[in-house]
């Protein structure tokens, strides 16, 4: 599968849903982004992005391993 300057499907959507993260964040302080919730015990919003980033690091740290290998043939 080569590049191409569409997304697909699936890469749209991961971008949204990183879009979506950073409206939230930005739209509230730092208080209320680190504070416990109330129905999650041990939880936080920040807590929670951390966690969604954590899992497109696993996904895309290969890819970017892969990249610079290629570049510096």
């Amino acid at each position: 599968m080569g590049w191409t300057s569409t997304p697909t499907p699936v890469a749209a959507a991961a971008v949204a849903l990183l879009d979506e993260c950073a409206r939230l964040v930005g739209s509230m302080d730092a208080e209320r982004y680190a504070r416990e919730s109330a129905v999650l015990r041990g939880g936080s919003v920040g807590r929670h992005v951390r966690h969604t980033l954590d899992h497109y690091r696993v996904l895309l740290d290969p890819c970017a391993e892969r990249l610079r290998a290629i570049q510096h043939v």
